[in-house]
C-alpha cells in the first residue's frame, strides 16, 4: 500500500489483527510496551503480510527496508509528502510483526504499473498512488521476497 504519513498502514494493521484474532485486548500503540502484538505470533492464524510503498522523492519510512533504489527531486506521486513520519515507529513495528517489507518505487515503475492496471483491467484513471500497489508488489517479486497469500493490493488514490 502507498504510504505518506502512515495512519492508514497503522489503521490497517490494527483491523487486521483484530479480524484474525478478535479476542486478544490490545492497549497502546503498535510496538508499546502495553501493546500485546507480540502474543498475535503465537495464536496461530497467520496476518497478511504488510507491504508499503514510498516513492524515490519521499521515502523516510520505505527505505529503513529498501536500500536499491536512486533519490529523485520529483515524483508524479503527488500525495505522497510525509518527510516528518512521526508514525514511523509503529508502521516499521506492523510491517516488521507482519513479514512484509517496505519498497521504494521511481516514476517509471509507478507509470508501467499505472499502464498495466488499464491494460489488465480497463480502469483508465488510475492515480499514481494506486498504481504504487503494483509497482511494490512487482519490485517484491522480483527481489524474491517471500509472499504469503492472498495478496491484495490497495488502490488508496483516485
Amino acid at each position: 500500500m502507498a504510504v505518506s504519513s502512515g495512519t492508514s498502514a497503522v489503521g490497517l494493521w490494527k483491523g487486521l489483527q483484530k479480524l484474525y484474532h478478535p479476542g486478544v485486548e490490545r492497549s497502546g500503540a503498535i510496538g508499546s510496551p502495553g501493546d500485546s502484538t507480540r502474543k498475535l505470533q503465537n495464536d496461530g492464524a497467520k496476518l497478511p503480510q504488510l507491504h508499503i510503498v514510498q516513492t524515490t522523492k519521499v521515502h523516510p519510512i520505505a527505505s529503513d527496508f529498501d536500500k536499491d533504489f536512486t533519490s529523485t527531486k520529483t515524483s508524479i506521486a503527488s500525495a505522497i509528502v510525509d518527510r516528518v513520519a512521526h508514525r514511523k515507529d509503529q508502521v516499521i513495528n506492523a510491517v516488521k510483526e507482519s513479514g512484509g517489507w517496505g519498497w521504494v518505487v521511481g516514476d517509471e515503475e509507478i507509470e508501467n504499473s499505472r499502464l498495466q492496471i488499464a491494460d489488465l483491467m480497463g480502469i483508465k484513471d488510475i492515480s499514481a498512488e494506486s498504481a504504487m500497489s503494483l509497482a511494490g508488489l512487482k519490485k517484491a517479486i522480483t527481489h524474491t521476497h517471500e509472499l504469503r497469500e492472498p495478496i491484495v493490493l490497495i488502490f488508496s488514490g483516485k
